[in-house]
């Protein structure tokens, strides 16, 4: 999933790239641009999960609109960044609005998390910006053909289906160009696993995993 918003940002080598909310879709987005060389700006309000991703290199991570907005300004020289994906979640958010703001001119945003599409036209006018929704894994996702019966895209017609995105993820861990132990948080026995979402719920843990001994 994080593999194919970045796809739909259609990013080059050197581009810049603002992530918006880091929860594990969004930390681990803000991972594999960092190790595919694109400069990359954060936004998260909560300070614990904004540490997580301060001292990564080529990662600059803020709690602080204001501040971000600022350094975008600085470090584009006022054109704005090449792409900005919103991972936050909770339907309305003001990130949305404003991701209009750091964009440059025929820049890309992409809707990553549960956000709700509201965009200026006038805005949408002036910047000429490319507003797309990122489906899930990518292509094959939602085809009950290619996911239950196997029967893959060609490929030199689908480069990168939901498949070929995962292989390409897996490729990152075996390199160690991106570390995700960090996300593991929490590790409840399986006897406890119905209480897992409600502890997720009123904790600032990420991720839980369930542990699994074996037997019947």
């Amino acid at each position: 999933i994080a593999i194919h918003a970045i796809r739909q940002g259609q990013l080059q080598f050197g581009e810049s790239v603002v992530v918006i909310g880091l929860g594990v879709l969004g930390q681990m987005i803000a991972k594999i641009c960092a190790a595919a060389s694109y400069d990359v700006i954060c936004y998260e309000p909560n300070e614990k999960r904004a540490e997580m991703l301060k001292h990564t290199p080529g990662i600059e991570v803020f709690s602080d609109l204001i501040k971000m907005e600022q350094h975008i300004t600085i470090f584009t020289n006022g054109h704005g960044v090449d792409a900005v994906l919103l991972c936050a979640g909770g339907k309305h958010s003001e990130t949305t609005p404003r991701s209009l703001e750091w964009v440059r001119k025929q820049g890309r945003i992409v809707i990553v998390g549960d956000v709700e599409p509201q965009f200026n036209r006038e805005q949408l006018f002036i910047k000429e910006a490319v507003v797309t929704i990122s489906r899930a894994g990518g292509p094959g996702r939602y085809d009950a053909r290619y996911e239950k019966e196997a029967i893959d895209y060609p490929y030199h017609y689908v480069r990168w289906t939901e498949g070929r995105n995962l292989a390409a993820y897996i490729r990152l861990l075996e390199r160690k160009a991106i570390d995700v132990s960090d996300f593991v948080q929490m590790q409840i026995p399986f006897k406890n696993s119905a209480d897992v979402y409600n502890m997720l719920e009123n904790s600032e843990a990420l991720t839980a995993i369930i542990e699994y001994l074996g037997g019947n």
